[in-house]
């Protein structure tokens, strides 16, 4: 029927150094993020090509920082952090045929509305390759951008971050 679950997965590894000076001579900085997200959603097709979705999606980030020669002794300053918060979420899907085995998929959406993050959205574009009768390969574009805060003073966290590159998938279709 025009009734769907749709579930997604994706995990990201980012990393980032720098060297400068600081108060005690040179110091290198280094940040690690690891980050999952988990997207639940269901949808409702009005067309074979055209559909909406709501749904809630879990993220969780794990950061870990670590300032070497950065105190005022030069001394290592490290600090860790996991933060976790859902988003809720509406969009909108469009799927274009190419030919029996082949489509493009279209895909946006928007959410947090300050539930979890103050705004979180993503948008994405896919080849999709049907070389199954359930089963297909995308491969496309994604970019995806949360706003998030929590706490304040040195409890304080924030993931102001936009991400946007290539993506690879596999989907099922029951």
């Amino acid at each position: 029927g025009p009734w769907s679950v749709l579930t997604d997965r994706s995990y990201l590894r980012l990393e980032q150094r720098k060297n400068g000076i600081g108060p005690a001579g040179n110091t290198r900085a280094t940040v690690d993020a690891d980050q999952v997200i988990v997207e639940l959603s269901g949808g409702y097709a009005y067309t074979e090509r055209f559909s909406t979705y709501a749904g809630v999606r879990l993220w969780n980030v794990d950061v870990d920082l670590q300032v070497v020669g950065g105190g005022p002794l030069g001394e290592t300053l490290a600090r860790s952090g996991d933060e976790n918060w859902v988003d809720p979420l509406v969009g909108v899907r469009y799927v274009l045929p190419l030919g029996e085995s082949w489509s493009v998929v279209s895909k946006a959406d928007v959410g947090g509305f300050g539930i979890g993050s103050d705004l979180a959205w993503q948008a994405s574009v896919f080849a999709d390759w049907h070389f199954a009768e359930h089963a297909s390969l995308l491969v496309g574009f994604r970019l995806i951008d949360v706003d998030y805060e929590d706490g304040s003073g040195t409890g304080r966290f924030r993931y102001d971050v936009t991400q946007a590159g290539p993506a690879l998938g596999l989907a099922w279709q029951f």
